[in-house]
């Protein structure tokens, strides 16, 4: 007997976990809200399962008013307002917070369950009876949100990629990394170290991704280009390039920015693998939304990698060069790691299992190619494409540069 609970004794001290990581509802919603706000800002849009119905806020008839029972979607966006839930930011740490700080009475509960983390919280007040918002353990990013009406199914959110990123790309013949009227091949010494340090206040600031801004040069003027929809990040910019003398910034500039192709009609590639791999379609939907967003950041970083390297090379001898490599660096190990992250996401779809890491990081060009082989594989491909195989094969052999 006392052998049996000696071994018990042992069992218990090296089986049982050496930590439990645990964290509360109130500190899982505030590095939400950190994480949320380096994100993406801009215009959102939404799909919304309510039992076997699917609304989208890109409807027209979303934001219109409705008397009718029959409307669910309108009935649910009635329900949403009522419960002071943004419906703009509906996948939002900050509208679950808003919503759950002001209920008096409410039970919460926190789930870790990789790669999630889940907060739930329940109460008996208002017509919002119980949300469950999920973000990933790795960043915070909310992807997932789920509400529950009195009186209504089970809401379950997800946000969808907008149309105009949702597409394949087909090659330009002509240049796309410069804004027209404007060069980034021009250098003027006496403007070299200005431009360096916007290059290098771009990054501090969180404008690196490639999607929001870029530095251009028209004759000595340094700029600050690209397109910011949201208004407090874009006032965010303003003031910090209005610190440094002589650069001038134009946000409204969206074709100086990276682009993504026309959208495909047919069925994507993996579509069966994905089915297969993924039962659950809200699950297979946040999958898909989830590596297209990871193509779509390697695409950003790998355009503003392309830039920095030839403005260092059009610096030539002049010391600004030197200023640009250590940022050059820190970008490449930015694009190494969302290839990682993209490579991650893709490995369940790519047969065989790719066990190569690319030692090499992917030119702007590159991760065109791979962004319009991988939104064929899981989003929509064009009528005329290349086999699933094949697809997986180039994709492969882009994810593994030597």
């Amino acid at each position: 007997m006392a052998g049996a609970i000696a071994a018990a004794l042992l069992i218990m001290i090296f089986a049982w976990p050496k930590h439990i990581q645990t964290v509360s509802a109130a500190e899982l919603l505030s590095r939400a809200e950190a994480a949320q706000e380096d994100t993406r800002a801009g215009q959102h849009s939404y799909r919304l399962n309510v039992g076997a119905s699917t609304c989208s806020t890109t409807d027209a008839s979303w934001s219109q008013p409705t008397d009718s029972d029959s409307d669910l979607c309108g009935r649910v966006r009635v329900q949403l307002l009522k419960a002071h839930w943004d419906d703009r930011r509906m996948l939002s740490a900050r509208s679950y917070r808003q919503w759950h700080d002001s209920l008096s009475r409410r039970r919460d509960s926190v789930l870790h369950q990789e790669p999630y983390w889940t907060i739930k919280t329940d109460t008996d007040q208002g017509l919002l009876r119980s949300a469950s918002l999920s973000v990933r353990s790795s960043d915070y990013r909310p992807v997932g949100l789920t509400l529950e009406f009195a009186g209504l199914e089970r809401v379950s959110v997800i946000e969808s990629e907008p149309a105009a990123e949702r597409r394949v790309y087909v090659p330009s013949r002509e240049p796309e990394t410069t804004v027209k009227g404007e060069s980034v091949q021009d250098v003027d010494p006496a403007e070299d170290a200005i431009e360096a340090q916007a290059w290098k206040l771009l990054r501090s600031v969180g404008g690196d991704s490639g999607w929001e801004a870029t530095i251009t040069r028209k004759g000595s003027e340094v700029r600050v280009v690209g397109f910011i929809d949201d208004a407090s990040r874009k006032e965010k910019f303003e003031e910090a390039f209005a610190q440094l003398q002589g650069v001038s910034t134009d946000l409204e500039r969206p074709e100086a920015l990276p682009k993504r192709g026309h959208s495909g009609e047919g069925q994507p590639l993996a579509e069966m693998t994905l089915e297969r791999l993924i039962p659950d379609s809200h699950q297979r939907g946040e999958r898909v939304t989830e590596i297209a967003d990871a193509s779509r950041a390697v695409v950003g970083k790998a355009f503003f990698c392309d830039q920095l390297i030839a403005r260092r090379n059009a610096f030539q001898d002049s010391p600004a060069a030197h200023t640009l490599t250590p940022l050059i660096a820190e970008e490449r190990a930015d694009l190494f790691a969302a290839t990682a992250r993209l490579s991650g996401l893709l490995e369940p779809l790519l047969e065989p299992v790719q066990n190569n890491i690319s030692h090499v990081p992917l030119s702007y060009s590159q991760a065109r190619q791979l962004d319009t082989a991988i939104l064929s594989l899981v989003n929509a491909a064009p009528q005329q494409t290349a086999s699933l195989e094949e697809t997986q094969e180039h994709i492969r052999s882009l994810l593994s540069k030597k």
